[in-house]
């Protein structure tokens, strides 16, 4: 139809990660490999302002082996990524997925945020995460937002397991524990400090 479009890539193959961590991350202390990386820049319009609307990116990453933390440091934790890919479509929620294992235990995590418009224009990340792992589910929703005197973010997190023995690579706690836990917490943040209010906590 002759609308003016615009397809860029960049992929690289068994390759140090540590470039790219710092690049998305801005870790300088995340070290480690993958197998795959493709970076997908896409958009398309007849006039300048098209673009801002239609334009999506994409990061796919495959078999990485990673660490978090100073070399010298006792407590680096390891961990890797069998797969993750990242969408951020310019007119519809970001979304992130993760799949792999952290010091030895599987996890995976869904993430949903904000559009383009959310997070730039009007200044404010919404989340949605739901995680798992350990037999655990890890929920995080609400908004972050720039902190001023009366509102900033707000966010709410829930935790929740059957049996938290299934938790003991992560925390270090006796991995035959059969109780089940459940800690439900709000969190605000302005100019005038955090505020965190504890809706349930319990063990067993």
């Amino acid at each position: 139809d002759g609308e003016p479009r615009l397809h860029a890539n960049l992929s690289a193959e068994n390759s140090d990660i540590g470039e790219l961590a710092a690049l998305l991350t801005n870790a300088e202390t995340i070290a480690g490999s993958f197998k795959h990386a493709r970076l997908d820049f896409t958009t398309a319009g007849a006039s300048l302002r098209e673009p801002l609307t239609r334009s999506e990116l994409t990061l796919d990453l495959a078999d990485a082996t990673l660490s978090y933390g100073d070399e010298s440091d006792a407590n680096q934790v390891a961990f890797s990524l069998e797969r993750a890919n990242l969408s951020f479509p310019a007119s519809a929620e970001s979304r992130v997925t993760l799949q792999g294992a952290l010091l030895g235990e599987p996890f995976d995590v869904s993430m949903r945020g904000g559009t383009f418009v959310e997070n730039l224009v009007e200044k404010q990340w919404p989340i949605a995460l739901e995680a798992h792992g350990g037999g655990a589910t890890l929920n995080i929703s609400g908004a972050m937002r720039k902190a001023t005197e009366t509102e900033g973010s707000d966010l709410t997190f829930s935790l929740t397991g059957q049996r938290i023995g299934g938790l003991a690579r992560w925390l270090g706690i006796n991995p035959d524990a059969t109780q089940a836990y459940a800690l439900e917490v709000g969190a605000t943040h302005s100019l005038e400090g955090l505020r965190l209010q504890v809706d349930r906590a319990g063990i067993g």
